[in-house]
């Protein structure tokens, strides 16, 4: 029985001798083709590359730029903001009240002691005097008394600074009051330095509308003189205050002591007391309504 042959088709092989077939390579024969990016798929990749950069450098430059005004105004430059800011009125529809009806009786006089009270040095203007010297370390934290210092001699010159506290009393006096040292009652922790049975301590009115820096606060960088208040007359034993002036409310007042005359025996020295017999330098409020 005769088979029949199977039906092939061959394929010549590739010759080397042939120069144009010898460079054919056969990988990148095989490599599936790949589409080039158009122009404009190019640019919308490059734009958010672009909108990310710009954000970098802007938040880069706003971050040196705060820095810098930090620096500048120190570390506690915000805190000093705030205490510039307006404050809100506490006393909202007391304006309305009829002050003269018959049955309405005015306040006592309010005695308001300072809250801030520090020295300055003429013979050292550029010196910064410590805050609350008398603070002391406890298990619950640090203490900080309401024990203030006043000195006034012939190189230092005390500032106090008030704020004008309630409603309807603005009208002010400063006064220093220095009780009886014998039989006196006076805490223990109180002193007195008069230099002479008087001094005269001039009461010098700054321009300064809300709380200073003390850990910047110099003879050099306390606040311009607006003008002379009154000249106190001070002595033992002796309650002496300035005439009348007009302390709106929720204001700061902030004052400056100095001796009259620039001699030794200039010199008045104690630590506050609030309590009853009082002594110190405060302010005393007056009822307007």
């Amino acid at each position: 029985m005769a088979t029949t042959a199977p039906n092939i088709d061959y394929v010549p092989l590739l010759s080397s001798t042939d120069e144009s077939d010898a460079s054919f390579d056969v990988a990148a024969f095989n490599e599936p083709t790949r589409e080039r990016p158009s122009r404009s798929a190019g640019r919308n990749i490059n734009w958010p590359t672009a909108v990310c950069i710009l954000c970098t450098v802007l938040n880069i430059s706003l971050f040196f730029l705060s820095l810098s005004d930090l620096l500048e105004s120190g570390p506690f430059g915000a805190a000093r903001a705030v205490g510039q800011l307006p404050r809100p009125n506490k006393y909202m529809g007391l304006e309305t009240i009829n002050w003269t009806d018959p049955g309405i009786v005015p306040p006592e006089p309010m005695l308001n002691f300072p809250t801030i009270m520090t020295q300055v040095s003429q013979s050292v203007p550029e010196m910064v005097f410590p805050e609350e010297p008398r603070h002391w370390f406890s298990w619950i934290g640090t203490v900080y008394p309401y024990d203030r210092r006043f000195l006034v001699d012939s190189q230092t010159n005390t500032i106090a600074q008030f704020r004008v506290r309630d409603f309807g009393m603005e009208k002010c006096q400063v006064v220093i009051d220095i009780p009886m040292s014998v039989d006196s009652g006076l805490s223990p922790n109180t002193m007195l330095r008069l230099g002479n049975n008087s001094v005269d301590v001039q009461v010098w009115e700054l321009r300064a509308q809300s709380f200073l820096d003390l850990k910047s606060l110099s003879f050099n960088t306390r606040p311009a003189r607006a003008r002379l208040l009154t000249v106190l007359s001070v002595s033992e034993g002796g309650k002496s205050s300035s005439e009348y002036f007009s302390c709106m409310s929720d204001t700061v007042k902030t004052f400056e002591f100095s001796c009259l005359q620039e001699s030794p025996a200039c010199l008045l020295d104690f630590w506050q007391d609030r309590s009853q017999p009082y002594l110190g330098a405060y302010l005393l409020q007056h009822p307007t309504v």
